[in-house]
């Protein structure tokens, strides 16, 4: 995701970005997209866990810097799937454009 806040904070637009889903081969693959799935779904940049604390509390400070709030940035990246996967109908109804 730091990619995805890097890219866009130096100008790359969202339409630019392509969303591959690669589950992890020892699942079945319908499980293993169902579970990506559900982590963009309920993708939170809030959650995210570095090895030091203080990376974490780096990385957070940037994005709130960057876009204004968490919750903006994770609107984004929900909105970056929702596109690169329209046919997640799961996901397109709980995901909020923006």
């Amino acid at each position: 995701m730091l990619e995805i806040f890097t890219f866009l904070r130096m100008g790359g637009s969202v339409e630019r970005i392509e969303v591959l889903l690669i589950a992890d081969p020892r699942k079945d693959p319908t499980q293993g997209q169902a579970e990506l799935t559900a982590t963009f779904q309920n993708f939170d940049a809030a959650k995210a866990e570095c090895f030091l604390p203080k990376d974490r509390e780096r990385l957070l400070a940037v994005i709130e810097a960057g876009f204004g709030d968490v919750r903006e940035f994770n609107k984004i990246v929900r909105r970056i799937f929702a596109r690169a996967h329209p046919d997640t109908t799961v996901l397109s109804q709980a995901v909020e454009v923006v």
